[in-house]
């Protein structure tokens, strides 16, 4: 239980001792000794200790199986899986992110992309309870990955950031125990000196256009409040997710499931002056316990700190010479020619990637991402040439198509051959199978998400792609914009033509 004006003044001292003066672009110290660890869901990699890896590993587990518990969702019996990385600290995350450290440390992000979603953060643990955690972070952007692969409903951004926040403090104790609600420490100073928020422009979904620290500190309390359990432990949030999935304005949606918002308002006020409870397991947590652990080898080792230095475009030319030296040495598998192969393509030497995305499949015909890069180029090739040579399309398509035939739940590989095919006006049925097959997979990157709602539209299934596009527009981190173009254009189409059936 927590007070939180008997700790504001705590709170203050251990954040004016935490700030510390930090040189502009620091490199990070990646690890040269991974392990890596494989549940159902995941795939975690680290260079700490075995035991500390293990317990990540199955805390996530953990994570995903209470989820689906307090939801009522079933698991996933395929997924694709999230990868995580755990640097040693902040700092090291701060700068692989690129992030000048005068500004700020990060203790984690979470990165969205067709080759796959993965997240990065730092196993140190803080020594001042205000500060946002590595596990945290991973925790509350987890929750996020969570809603995008199992809900439809376009939640507004208040519940969004406040339900990740709910889940961020989540513990899993000895016996397979659980708490899930412990108070966000991060917020206490927001809440204790700004008691004023705009709760009417907060429940209709508005998203932050400034001081975004009130944003998330108030849509945790409210959050918080509502899963209380003199208001119902989320049943008024399961009305209101209902009303929305309904089709009903976010501000009716609000009143109906909350009532009136000034009242709402004042007792969410005087619910945080309170001590503050959460949720505790009465029984066991059932969840898949399995964990497979392996310390890489040299070359897989060093492929993994190279591979997040590309996803991260962290001195791609360092981490090109870095692949080099291992052809050189005569070390070079395919995946280590494919990923050199990718790095040449990303900076613009076509013909030195040909070269090695030809060795990667010499060694490996059926290697997902050299096949992926490789009929990326050819249909490249096609399009520069304006379109007269029939051939190098099909070359493409034919090694999306192996890419897809070796892989047929990988992302990148079915919307690269949904992107082409849609490209060259060919089989369409087949494109919206392979557009509705990645967005099941990845329904959390953009770009494919994007990409099936045009498959619908073209469909004349403007609702269905409106609601596609309502997830993407209430994002508060931004980048909701062009959805929200394309949901006026769509509601125009409706309004003229009507959904196809």
């Amino acid at each position: 239980m927590t007070h939180i004006f008997s700790r504001i003044r705590y709170a203050t001292q251990t954040l004016l001792s935490a700030v510390v003066l930090l040189f502009a672009g620091a490199t990070p110290a990646l690890a040269s000794d991974w392990k890596r660890a494989e549940t159902h869901s995941f795939i975690v990699y680290s260079e700490g200790s075995t035991t500390q890896l293990e317990k990540y590993a199955r805390d996530l587990e953990r994570l995903d199986a209470l989820l689906r518990k307090l939801w009522r969702k079933d698991p996933i019996e395929d997924p694709a899986k999230l990868t995580v990385y755990l640097l040693e600290d902040a700092q090291n995350v701060s700068a692989l992110a690129g992030r000048d450290a005068r500004s700020g440390l990060i203790a984690g992000f979470y990165t969205a992309r067709a080759e796959g979603s993965f997240f990065v953060g730092n196993r140190r643990r803080s020594k001042f309870a205000e500060r946002l955690t590595g596990r945290q972070v991973l925790y509350h952007e987890y929750a996020h990955h969570f809603f995008f692969q199992n809900f439809s409903v376009p939640a507004p951004a208040w519940f969004a950031e406040g339900y990740a926040d709910f889940v961020s403090t989540a513990e899993f104790l000895p016996n397979e125990q659980w708490t899930i609600g412990k108070y966000a420490n991060r917020h206490l100073s927001t809440l204790a000196y700004n008691r004023s928020y705009d709760f009417g422009a907060l429940v209709s979904g508005a998203k932050p256009k400034k001081n975004a620290s009130l944003f998330y500190a108030w849509s945790w309390a409210l959050t918080h409040y509502l899963y209380s359990q003199p208001q119902g432990s989320g049943k008024k949030i399961t009305r209101y997710l209902a009303d929305l999935n309904d089709g009903i304005e976010p501000e009716k949606a609000a009143a109906n499931a909350f009532g009136d918002t000034e009242a709402l308002a004042e007792a969410v006020r005087a619910y945080i002056k309170e001590p503050i409870t959460y949720q505790k397991s009465t029984e066991p947590l059932i969840y898949r316990s399995a964990v497979q652990i392996e310390e890489l080898e040299d070359v897989p080792s060093q492929l993994v700190e190279l591979r997040l230095q590309r996803l991260m475009n962290y001195d791609a030319k360092g981490a090109q010479k870095d692949l080099e030296k291992l052809v050189d040495r005569g070390k070079a598998n395919a995946d280590v020619w494919s990923e050199l192969a990718i790095l040449r393509y990303v900076r613009q030497d076509q013909r030195e990637a040909h070269d090695a995305v030809e060795r990667a499949l010499s060694l490996d015909p059926t290697h997902t991402e050299a096949l992926v890069l490789r009929g990326r180029m050819a249909v490249e090739k096609y399009q520069q040439e304006g379109a007269e040579d029939n051939a190098l399309l099909e070359t493409g398509l034919a090694d999306l198509e192996a890419a897809v035939a070796a892989e047929p739940n990988n992302p990148w590989a079915l919307t690269n051959l949904a992107q082409t095919l849609q490209m060259s006006g060919q089989q369409a049925d087949r494109l919206g199978e392979l557009s509705e097959r990645a967005f099941e997979l990845a329904p959390e990157v953009v770009p494919i998400r994007f990409q099936y709602a045009f498959v619908l539209t073209a469909q004349g299934q403007y609702s269905r792609a409106i609601r596609l596009m309502e997830i993407i527009a209430n994002n508060p981190h931004g980048g909701g914009e062009n959805a929200e173009k394309f949901i006026e254009s769509l509601k125009g189409l409706r309004d003229e033509y009507g959904d196809e059936n």
